[in-house]
């Protein structure tokens, strides 16, 4: 058809545009047609969508407002009562600025009350006792941990996204721009 020439895209587009505009929808009405008779396509079903995706940006990384909060209330729950065994102290009143640095607090407690209990092991020479403090230890350095690689990177994560959140209800992790479209 181009005689071994090798036309570049602006011939390609005139060729389209200017020489076979006139017949263009024809050819693909034939086209379409020849494809149902052969059987690659059926025409029950036709979509019209001009939505624009970037190709990283997925359903599936799109982080929605209503997650966030639900998770993060579930998280500062889940750390007052954690606080409140811990400190045996009423944390309703902790206003949400406060919760982490309590809960930084709460980690050096923690840490302290272990180096104290590490030292009263050493020193006993009771078994019981010795058993008794290697609980409370054991115990105690669960907590901190959970407080360590759980709660604290949660919660400032949570933080983080609601501040890219802002006043709209969802992001892509991708492409902070971008938000979720929902088509019927």
């Amino acid at each position: 058809m181009a005689g071994l020439q090798t036309p570049d895209h602006r011939t390609i587009n005139d060729f389209r545009s200017v020489r076979m505009s006139n017949m263009m929808d024809s050819v693909f009405e034939q086209f379409v047609l020849q494809l149902v008779e052969q059987g690659f396509i059926d025409l029950d079903h036709i979509f019209v969508d001009g939505t624009k995706i970037e190709a990283n940006a997925n359903k599936y990384t799109f982080v929605w407002r209503k997650s966030v909060e639900k998770y993060d209330q579930k998280l500062r729950a889940k750390i007052q009562s954690f606080l409140q065994e811990a400190h045996q102290i009423a944390l309703e009143e902790l206003k949400e600025e406060q919760l982490e640095e309590e809960l930084e607090k709460s980690s050096a407690q923690l840490s302290e009350r272990i180096e104290a209990l590490e030292k009263d092991y050493k020193q006993e020479e009771d078994k019981e006792r010795k058993k008794e403090l290697r609980s409370k230890k054991s115990q105690l350095t669960k907590q901190l941990k959970t407080i360590q690689t759980d709660y604290l990177p949660r919660l400032r994560k949570y933080k983080v996204q609601k501040q890219i959140l802002g006043e709209r209800n969802s992001y892509s992790k991708t492409d902070h721009e971008a938000t979720f479209m929902r088509m019927k």
